[in-house]
């Protein structure tokens, strides 16, 4: 009875420790990464690009894409309210934008 005990609690403890919490989060409407721009001109998307690698096209007003266009390579928070996919492409809609100090280990 203890042996079955200890495997439930080690299999729930594994999973949660295992959600990947500080890193990005799609469950929560929210990326962390690098502005980018993504495909050749004059077909340009302003993109994020997470620490895990994975590439989101920014959906966003031309005002606010103009000034992410100008923070290539700066790091970013970004809360978005809908996730789509475009010709193979993740596209995000952007809700709000902050900008994020780069954490070195």
């Amino acid at each position: 009875m203890k042996f079955i005990f200890f495997l439930i609690f080690s299999s729930v403890f594994i999973n949660a420790c295992s959600c990947g919490c500080g890193s990005s989060s799609i469950a929560n409407n929210s990326v962390r990464g690098n502005i980018v721009i993504v495909n050749n001109p004059p077909f340009s998307n302003v993109a994020i690009k997470t620490d895990e690698g994975k590439l989101y096209i920014l959906d966003c007003s031309k005002e606010l894409e103009n000034q992410l266009w100008k923070e290539q390579g700066n790091f970013f928070y970004i809360k978005f309210t809908d996730i789509r996919e475009e010709n193979g492409a993740s596209v995000i809609v952007v809700e709000k934008v902050l900008p994020l100090k780069k954490e070195t280990n």
